[in-house]
C-alpha cells in the first residue's frame, strides 16, 4: 500500500530542451526562459485501509530492489502538514533538516511516482535511517552525469532533465558535479523551486546580488506552484551546507 505518493514531473521532450536559452544571465531576473513542463501534482496522502495491509505493502515496496532510493527537498511547512493528517508517527516520512527550515525526505523512485519512506518501511527492509540517507545520496551521485548547465563567467543555471524533480537535491553533493575553478569562491546556490537551480561564486558580489533577486522572483512566480521551495540563498563552506 502506497502511503505517500507524488506524481513525477513529465519528462522533458527534445523540442522543449531546444527552447532553453543558453547563457542566461542571472542578473536579468528573467524567469521566462525556463523549460515548459507539465506541473506536478501536489502531495497526495493515501492512508492505508488497515495496519495489516499497510505493513504488507511496506514490505513489498521496500524489499523490491528494482526501485532506487532518492532524496527529495521539501518546503519548510511540508512535514507539519503531513503530521496534521497522519496520527501514527511510524507513517511519517523519514526526514533530515536542511538550512532555511527545508526538509529532506527519502523516496522510492517508482516508474510514475515517488513513494516516501517511513520508519516502518525502513525497518521492514532492515535499513536504518542513516542507511536510507546514504542510499539516496549514492543514487544522486549516479544521476550527476545527466546534469545540464547553461551560462558562463561563473554564473550558471543547473538542470537535471531526466529527473527534474531531483534538481534541487543537487545541493547535497556539489563536490560531485561542480568544478570549483568555474566559480569565484564558495558556491552560492539558489533553489526557489525543486526543478531548477542557479549557482555562482560567493566572491562575485555582483552575481550573488543578481542571483538573490532572481531567486526571489522565481519563488514569487505563480507558475512555480507546488514546486516552490525557498527564496533564500545557500552556500557550501568547508563541505557544509549553510544559509547565506
Amino acid at each position: 500500500m502506497s502511503l505517500f505518493k507524488r506524481k513525477r514531473d513529465s519528462p522533458v521532450s527534445a523540442d522543449q530542451t531546444d527552447r532553453v536559452e543558453a547563457g542566461t544571465d542571472l542578473e536579468d531576473g528573467d524567469a521566462g526562459a525556463e523549460i515548459d513542463r507539465v506541473e506536478a501534482s501536489d502531495l497526495d496522502l493515501i492512508p492505508a485501509p488497515d495496519e495489516g495491509a499497510a505493513e504488507e505493502g511496506a514490505d513489498q515496496i521496500v524489499s523490491d530492489s528494482r526501485w532506487p532510493i532518492v532524496p527529495l527537498v521539501q518546503p519548510a511547512d511540508w512535514l507539519d502538514r503531513l503530521k496534521s493528517q497522519l496520527d501514527d508517527p511510524q507513517w511519517w516520512p523519514l526526514t533530515e533538516d536542511l538550512p532555511h527550515g527545508l526538509k529532506l525526505a527519502f523516496a522510492f523512485d517508482l516508474p510514475d511516482s515517488f513513494e516516501l519512506i517511513s520508519p516502518r518501511q525502513a525497518k521492514a527492509a532492515g535499513l536504518s535511517p542513516a542507511q536510507v540517507g546514504a542510499a539516496a545520496r549514492a543514487t544522486l551521485d549516479q544521476l550527476c552525469t545527466g546534469i545540464e548547465r547553461q551560462g558562463n563567467a561563473g554564473r550558471y543555471r543547473i538542470e537535471l532533465p531526466g529527473h527534474p524533480e531531483l534538481t534541487a537535491s543537487l545541493i547535497l553533493n556539489t563536490a560531485s558535479w561542480l568544478n570549483p575553478d568555474d566559480i569565484a569562491g564558495d558556491p552560492v546556490l539558489a533553489i526557489a523551486r525543486r526543478d531548477l537551480m542557479h549557482v555562482c561564486g560567493r566572491d562575485d558580489a555582483g552575481s550573488t546580488a543578481g542571483l538573490a533577486a532572481l531567486n526571489q522572483s522565481l519563488f514569487e512566480d505563480d507558475d512555480a506552484g507546488s514546486k516552490k521551495l525557498h527564496p533564500g540563498l545557500l552556500t557550501v563552506t568547508a563541505g557544509q551546507l549553510r544559509p547565506l
